[in-house]
């Protein structure tokens, strides 16, 4: 995690600096593979990515029901097309939480890491 922080991550475009070398993703994206592509876009990274994600969702779902909230994990809604009734797709946002008649939903998204999420 420091090489990214320093952005020091050993990718094709920062180890190809002033030479002629390749510069595509190594994972087949088919894009130049910076420190952005790497950490937020790559196929390989992925995984990761989404299991971060989860976490996050599970640890504020876990504060919520400790604060006597109702939680719902990534309940499905319909979502109908204005003046017509008729279903134009699904929704899935993260955490719907209920408490009384009171209730938000959250759908979040992970942008930094300085979080401990083994705690």
């Amino acid at each position: 995690m420091v090489h990214h922080r320093i952005n020091a991550i050993p990718t094709r475009i920062r180890m190809a600096r002033g030479q002629d070398l390749p510069r595509i993703c190594r994972s087949g994206c088919l894009v130049p593979e910076s420190a952005n592509h790497v950490s937020m876009g790559c196929v390989r990274t992925h995984p990761n990515r989404i299991k971060r994600h989860d976490c996050v969702r599970d640890i504020t779902a876990k504060w919520l029901e400790q604060d006597g909230y109702r939680v719902l994990k990534e309940p499905s809604f319909t979502i109908l097309t204005p003046g017509t009734n008729r279903a134009n797709g699904r929704w899935r946002p993260d955490i719907l939480a209920i408490k009384g008649k009171d209730g938000f939903i959250f759908d979040g998204q992970v942008r930094a890491d300085g979080y401990d999420l083994d705690k």
